[in-house]
């Protein structure tokens, strides 16, 4: 009897086990693959991210740090109202030079305005030889403190008034002029002229030169404001007189301005009479002009001391 031949048979589990690895090893690629795609994918999504960091100004918020010294400051307690003073100190340093550089501008602007310019007062017209006096002259006042004015003194006047103008009561020169005017009022009286004496001078100073000039039956006016010399045309500058002679006559009815003009404290007196129609004696004429030159020499014996 021949004996059969054997069987061969293969197990199951060796076969899985041959087959397996080719499975792995097909797997295996799979997996590199699908790590590839993740790797590749992966960058992607950075750059996708990468927009997030525009969100990066928010460090902006970094200067919240300054108040980091309050925290210091809460700390220290009294050293904060120390810093805060010197911070208002130093914004006031700082705030005032900026205003003063804003309100010069303005103020140089305004000073620059021409149209703000007072406008200078009219000149006011003064009388000259040949006018007749106006009614509405302005008021003075006697040496006694009266008040009156020129046309109630021609009106008070037998034929019209002289006014000698002076500088200043009681200095030489006037001294000179008024005490020819008094050694000569009787004949001035004789022809019907009264006899006036007008400066800037106040009634105090007025009366004692009156006084001490024994100025008899002469009226020394009082004017102060100097507007009736104004009027009268024998202002000098400001405040100041022009040493002068004016001759009033009554003519019908009204004053009439017959002389005016300058003179000096020898000539008045002889440039006033024959204004009025005579001449005053010459011992008159001559000691007023010898009293003049003595007090024209006295004059500069002070200048020279």
């Amino acid at each position: 009897m021949s004996t059969a031949a054997p069987v061969l048979r293969r197990s199951t589990r060796n076969a899985a086990k041959r087959e397996s690895p080719i499975v792995a090893e097909a797997s295996a690629p799979a997996a590199k693959k699908a790590k590839t795609v993740t790797e590749k994918k992966a960058p992607a999504e950075k750059k996708a991210a990468a927009p997030k960091k525009a969100a990066a100004p928010k460090k902006a918020a970094a200067p919240k740090k300054a108040a980091a010294p309050k925290k210091a400051a809460a700390k220290k307690g009294d050293k904060k109202e120390d810093v805060t003073a010197e911070k208002t100190e130093k914004a006031e340093k700082t705030e005032k030079p900026a205003d003063t550089k804003d309100e010069k501008p303005a103020e140089t602007k305004e000073a620059e305005k021409p149209a703000e310019k007072e406008p200078a007062a009219p000149a006011v017209k003064s009388l000259e030889e040949g006018d007749a006096l106006p009614e509405d002259l302005p008021t003075i006042q006697t040496h006694n403190g009266e008040t009156t004015t020129l046309g109630a003194l021609v009106k008070a006047s037998e034929k019209g008034i002289v006014i000698f103008a002076y500088p200043k009561a009681s200095t030489p020169g006037c001294t000179t002029q008024a005490c020819a005017f008094r050694d000569s009022t009787a004949s001035f009286k004789s022809h019907g002229y009264s006899i006036f004496g007008i400066s800037g001078d106040l009634p105090g100073p007025n009366k004692n030169f009156f006084t001490k000039q024994n100025l008899t039956d002469i009226v020394l006016l009082c004017d102060p404001k100097y507007e009736l010399h104004a009027k009268l045309g024998i202002k000098k500058g400001a405040k100041g007189t022009v040493r002068s002679v004016i001759v009033i006559k009554k003519e019908e009815e009204k004053a009439v301005i017959v002389k005016k003009g300058p003179a000096t404290p020898a000539n008045s007196v002889d440039m006033a009479a024959k204004a009025c129609g005579f001449e005053v004696p010459k011992k008159v004429v001559e000691k007023a002009g010898e009293k003049e030159k003595a007090d024209a020499k006295e004059g500069e014996a002070e200048k020279k001391e």
